[in-house]
């Protein structure tokens, strides 16, 4: 058992996540088991498939979350953590970490039960299991290299927080373009609307350098289609040529959590646009990734680490 207690950076409610941490399977995703919800990129992969060449260890577990609604695994590590853990520790953010053992065969094969139909959806982590099935494939030799570490969550757990991954921009040539018919509003204004979710509206904030204000981009949400998904799809695809730029100019994009740092980015001209995020749901999580489909690169954070 796993647990962290910790205080949400954006609302400072006291919250405790509890999870269990022990070996997984490293299966082909073709298999149903194991289920990704976010693009990756190749050079973190190839990095992290070195590292675990000349090391043949993982230095830190998953986080993959499985369904379980009636909260019975939550419930069955609460009555095995009564005895002093095993390490408790507070980190430079402020989250108490604390780790139990648990070695009665009773209580493991218990949990094994409890979590063994689950379908697991990669929260933090897609890097490092893409790594580890690389590595297995070509080391189907290696006792071990069929496992790795995983930290295994409640999807249904109240603790659960997801924060926004704000997208900053610089190089754009159709910044007009963009803003063309969206609400020009005050930042207080937006900030208040990106704080308070309506589950029926698509809403990202825009930030433009050397402009008083902000603009709020507002749209009926198409099914459950994530913001970050239109934003991709629409303002940045569109409007900015993606990633490579367009009209011969190189754009730039980068991330940053929280909206005091995005805006102050834009407010300091050190980026020329901000767009801002509302993280998606758990439940919109959980579907995309189901139906076999992938949200763009940073589309989530899930706090704490």
């Amino acid at each position: 058992p796993y647990f962290q207690e910790f205080r949400d950076p954006e609302t400072g409610e006291k919250l405790l996540r509890k999870g269990v941490t022990g070996l997984g399977s490293v299966d082909d995703y073709s298999r149903g088991t194991v289920y990704g919800h976010e693009q990756t990129i190749a050079d973190p992969k190839n990095e992290r498939l070195e590292l675990l060449r000349q090391t043949r260890a993982h230095f830190g577990p998953l986080l993959m979350l499985y369904s379980d609604p009636k909260h019975e695994v939550d419930r069955f590590l609460s009555l095995i953590t009564t005895k002093e853990p095993l390490v408790s520790v507070r980190d430079d953010d402020g989250v108490l970490h604390t780790l139990w053992q648990v070695s009665r065969p009773s209580h493991v094969l218990h949990l094994q039960y409890l979590l063994r139909d689950k379908k697991l959806v990669i929260a933090d982590g897609h890097h490092r299991y893409g790594t580890a099935l690389a590595f297995r494939k070509t080391n189907t030799h290696l006792q071990g290299a069929d496992k790795i570490m995983m930290t295994f969550v409640n999807m249904y757990s109240p603790a659960l927080r997801i924060l926004a991954t704000h997208r900053l921009v610089t190089g754009c040539t159709h910044v007009q373009k963009i803003v063309a018919g969206c609400e020009r509003i005050s930042v207080d204004t937006l900030r208040s609307l990106l704080q308070s979710r309506q589950e029926e509206n698509i809403r990202i904030g825009i930030l433009v350098k050397g402009t008083e204000g902000g603009y709020l981009f507002e749209r009926q949400r198409d099914g459950c289609k994530p913001d970050v998904e239109v934003l991709h799809a629409e303002l940045l695809k569109k409007c900015l040529g993606g990633c490579g730029g367009t009209d011969g100019h190189d754009i730039n994009i980068s991330y940053v959590r929280g909206l005091d740092a995005a805006i102050k980015s834009v407010r300091s001209e050190v980026s020329q646009l901000a767009f801002l995020l509302q993280p998606p749901t758990i439940e919109q999580i959980a579907r995309t990734a189901l139906k076999g489909e992938l949200l763009p690169h940073k589309s989530t954070d899930f706090y704490p680490k």
